[in-house]
C-alpha cells in the first residue's frame, strides 16, 4: 500500500515537471528566438534572407530538443524545417548555404575566426553555427 502511494506521488511529480517545462518553453519561445537572431546578427546574417530564417529555426529546434551536440543536422533537423515550410530539404539547405556564403562575404574575417574559435578563416558549416550560437545563448 505504501509502495503504491510512492509510485503515485512520483507520477504526479513527473507530470507536474513536464507541465512546468512545457509552460517555460512556450513562455520563453519568443525571447529564445530573439536571442538566436541577436547572435546571428553578430555575424552579419541578414534577417531578410530566407536562409537566415531557416538557420534560426534550426537553432531553435536543436535548443528546445535539448540534444545540443547529439543531433544530426541532415537527418533530424532539416526534415523538420522542410516540413514546416512545405519545401524540399535541398531547398532549405540551399537557402542556408547561400545565407552563410553572404554572411562570410560581409562579415569581417576576424569576427568569424574569433566567434567560432577557428585558427584561421574558414566558412562555418551549419552545424558549427548551430552549436556555437547555442553555446553562446546558454552562457
Amino acid at each position: 500500500n505504501c509502495f503504491e502511494r510512492t509510485i503515485s506521488f512520483f507520477s504526479v511529480v513527473i507530470c507536474l515537471y513536464k507541465i512546468i517545462i512545457k509552460m517555460f518553453n512556450t513562455y520563453n519561445s519568443k525571447d529564445l528566438y530573439q536571442s538566436i537572431l541577436n547572435e546571428l546578427s553578430k555575424l552579419s546574417f541578414k534577417t531578410k534572407y530566407a536562409g537566415t530564417k531557416y538557420m534560426g529555426e534550426c537553432i531553435y529546434e536543436v535548443f528546445i530538443s535539448g540534444k545540443y551536440y547529439e543531433y544530426s543536422f541532415f537527418n533530424e533537423i532539416l526534415p523538420i524545417i522542410a516540413k514546416r515550410y512545405n519545401k524540399s530539404e535541398d531547398s532549405i539547405y540551399g537557402n542556408i548555404k547561400q545565407s552563410i556564403k553572404k554572411m562570410t562575404n560581409v562579415c569581417d574575417q576576424d569576427v568569424i575566426v574569433d566567434y567560432f574559435k577557428f585558427c584561421e578563416f574558414e566558412r562555418p558549416k551549419p552545424k558549427q553555427i548551430i552549436d556555437r550560437v547555442i553555446e553562446n545563448i546558454k552562457k
